[in-house]
């Protein structure tokens, strides 16, 4: 295992260490309603972006649910390989 030739210095250790400090949030206030919001998110009290309008959600396509009993992919596999295992013996 490696070791260290020399003791490292406290100017040295200082500087590795001056990443390590903690950092308050970036905060910037709401154009429309005033209130205190990260840049770049969604106003936690109005719901509206910078430009002021409320973001929306694109619509999903409705799947129809699937009729019968639900069987995992590998369980399909499994009953196909058995009934062309026993249809060629």
């Amino acid at each position: 295992m490696a070791v260290p030739k020399r003791r490292t210095s406290t100017h040295r250790k200082g500087r590795r260490r001056a990443t390590h400090a903690l950092k308050l949030p970036e905060v910037s206030l709401c154009p429309s309603c005033g209130s205190y919001k990260r840049p770049h998110y969604v106003c936690p009290s109005c719901g509206k972006l910078d430009s002021g309008k409320k973001p929306t959600e694109p619509e999903r396509e409705k799947v129809k649910p699937a009729a019968g009993k639900k069987t995992n992919r590998n369980q399909k596999k499994g009953g196909l390989l058995r009934k062309v295992k026993n249809a060629q013996s």
